[in-house]
């Protein structure tokens, strides 16, 4: 009998055991914001930096890509659940539209720039933080951060002058972070159509796909007029998500008699 007890004693303690490591390893994993970024600071800043903005960037640019560019829509359709932004409209029947943002690639970088200064200033103490735990002294502050797309690539530019004491001395004035992206051609395929949509009043997206075979369009004509555009990159699958109302004829147009 004491055999059994002493058995089962030891079954509830290694099950009991078990249990804690698998809360460990689900808290490691449901909460990466505790771990930091799997990257050495000391020996690559930069990568360390890249890699505590990624996620946080990445969870925007998906939220501006559904609602035609704003993080905060406003003059927008409701489209499967989402505020799709018009980035052109026409209130009446019979007319071309009227562009909304006429610098739609300048507005999400501005978007972006906004969203992310907090997280490029918590990452910039993360990183302090961690060259102090190296035991360097650490000497200046974030001041800005900015973002912009260019062609192959997204830009963040954190502006923090670091100085960095032990056993000599390393001075950062900034860091560019780089992420391989197409959204710049995306977004001037966005601009090409809202001007389009303005001055002619309806794109016709086969055109563009033929001269860019990396680009998926999809067009879908909604009761009132609306489009509902969709520019995709094929390859990497980013993509942007707009609308536009122009020159819309009533029902019946054409049948007149």
């Amino acid at each position: 009998m004491e055999r059994g007890i002493r058995t089962r004693g030891q079954v509830t303690f290694f099950v009991l055991v078990a249990v804690v490591l698998v809360g460990v390893i689900i808290a490691l994993i449901a909460i990466p914001r505790l771990r930091g970024p799997s990257v050495d600071a000391v020996q690559d800043p930069s990568a360390f930096l890249r890699a505590c903005i990624q996620p946080t960037l990445e969870a925007r640019l998906a939220t501006l890509s559904e609602q035609g560019g704003y993080l905060t829509p406003e003059g927008f359709i409701e489209y499967n659940g989402t505020k799709v932004k018009y980035l052109c409209h026409a209130s009446e029947d019979y007319a071309t539209c009227t562009v909304q943002q006429p610098l739609i690639k300048e507005h999400v970088e501005e978007e972006l720039t906004n969203a992310l200064q907090g997280t490029a200033r918590q990452c910039v103490q993360d990183l302090k933080d961690a060259f102090q735990s190296a035991g360097y002294s650490v000497g200046g502050n974030f001041e800005r951060f900015t973002f912009s797309f260019i062609p192959g690539n997204m830009v963040a530019v954190i502006e923090a002058p670091l100085t960095l004491e032990k056993q000599g001395r390393r001075t950062y004035t900034q860091f560019q972070l780089t992420f391989p992206s197409e959204y710049y051609d995306v977004l001037y395929l966005v601009t090409s159509i809202i001007e389009y949509e303005s001055q002619v009043g309806n794109s016709e997206t086969s055109l563009y796909v033929q001269y860019y075979p990396d680009i998926s369009m999809d067009k879908i004509t909604l009761g009132d007029g609306t489009r509902v555009y969709r520019v995709k990159n094929v390859i990497t699958q980013e993509s942007f998500q707009f609308a536009s109302r122009s020159l819309v004829f009533p029902p019946g147009y054409g049948f007149e008699r």
